[in-house]
This record gives C-alpha cells, structure tokens and sequence, in this order.
C-alpha cells in the first residue's frame, strides 16, 4: 500500500501511459520537480520510479535505465539546536525515578531510544564503566515487543520499554511539565553531540561516538557548532609567536 499509493497519486497520471522504453532523461528531469510533494516526500516517491526502471532493464524490458544523473530537490537545511544541560536536568526530574538515568544518558555515549531499551545487565562492566550496546528493541507487527530471555536494564511491568507506551506516558508528560512541548528523545542524542564538540573533540572522534559511519554525515548535521575556522586559525598563529617572540634586552649605555 505504501508503494501503491504514491504511484497511483504521482505517478501514474504523468507517465503511467507511456511505454517505458520511450521515457527519456530529459522528461525525468522536468517530472522530479513537477511532483507536487515537499522535497523529503520526492525521494521516496523517485525511489520507487527509479527501482521499477532498474527492474525492467535488469528484465531486459528496456535497453537503457535513464534514472541515473537525475537532480532531486534540495532538502531544506535546519540548524541543530541542542537542549541545555539544565534542561535536560528538568526533564530527567518529571518523569518517575526509574527513568531518569534514561534521559541523563547524555553523559555517556549517544544511544537512541531502542538501543538504549535493549541495555542488559550482562553486556554492562560498570566498574570499567562501559556498556556494549549490539542489538535494538522494535515493536513487531501488532505492536508488540520482541523478548528475549535477558535481564533489561529499563523495563515496564517485566517487559523492554514500548515506544509508543514511553511516549505517551513518560515522555510527553514530562517535556509538558518543563515548558519543553517540541523537544524529542533524538535532543538528548543533539546534546551529546554539541558536548563533545565544546570540549574540542574533532569530528572524527564525534562521529565514532555517534555511530556514524562517516565524519561528513556528521559534519553535515552539527558542523555550525564547531568554532569558526577564522578564529580557530588566529588563535593557533598567535600562540604560536608568543612562544617564539625573542626576549629584547634593553641597549647598554654608550
């Protein structure tokens, strides 16, 4: 149904009666931005075209698969603008006791709310500190929870924390009760984010903490935050000849 329904919509009324062998480049080009979508709901709709079309060279049905080259609409770009600490304080101290070390996870390293529902007690070292975080918990068809055999660090009644459940009886009351009605659990991820680029951690090291697997994914997302280049070039020069700057005696009496 997903599939069907943008096809049926956006699709098919403008090129659902030619023969596909006949549609060139050109009038894929001019179709993409014609479809009367937002830029984020255009990819998803082309993805489909594009997959039925490499489908049908990969058939044989036709000779050449015109998809390749075509520009998509530019997503429209939102600086990140990360909680405060205090905020999150907040936020940690109106949801019930046994979460609160759910929220405050921003301390440590950036897990998004189903990996941070399948921390077990047998993957943490909590001498060492350090929790090896391998699998996610996600609702099945039905909304239920898959469960197996582990001791979960954050349960409800027994069970691994339910999303939606979270949500609607944790969540929202909270960011309600702190004037916070816009926030989202993905803040707390932007929070962790924005700490390690304060303490000067370079986006490597930030993009491994994330779990990105490439430094311009997170670049692309948080580099406003990082300080201006200008300045930071400046500063090392600086510092540099003060170190250098030769020690001047005063001259001696004739």
């Amino acid at each position: 149904m997903r599939t069907k329904s943008p096809l049926h919509r956006h699709v098919y009324p403008h090129l659902g009666d030619r023969p596909m062998a006949a549609i060139r480049l050109s009038e894929l080009q001019a179709f993409v931005p014609g479809l009367d979508l937002a830029p984020s709901s255009v990819r998803p709709a082309w993805a489909t075209v594009r997959a039925i079309f490499g489908a049908a060279g990969r058939d044989r049905i036709i000779g050449h698969e015109p998809c390749d080259g075509i520009r998509l609409p530019e997503l429209p770009h939102d600086e990140v603008v990360p909680l405060l600490l205090d905020q999150v304080d907040a936020l940690a101290a109106a949801v019930p006791t046994r979460y609160r070390r759910l929220i405050r996870r921003t301390r440590s390293p950036a897990y998004g709310r189903a990996e941070s529902s399948a921390w077990r007690c047998r993957r943490s070292t909590f001498l060492r500190k350090e929790l090896v975080v391998d699998q996610q918990v996600q609702p099945t068809t039905g909304g239920a929870v898959m469960l197996r055999k582990a001791r979960f660090i954050f349960v409800d009644d027994g069970q691994p924390l339910h999303r939606s459940t979270f949500n609607i009886e944790v969540w929202a009351p909270a960011r309600q009760a702190v004037g916070l009605p816009e926030a989202t659990m993905h803040d707390l991820r932007h929070l962790y984010a924005s700490l390690l680029i304060r303490d000067g951690h370079s986006p490597k090291l930030v993009a491994k903490m994330l779990g990105h697997a490439d430094p311009s994914q997170t670049l692309k997302k948080y580099a406003h935050l990082w300080p201006d280049d200008d300045d930071r070039a400046r500063s090392a020069i600086d510092a540099a000849f003060r170190r250098n700057v030769p020690r001047l005696r005063p001259a001696k009496d004739a």
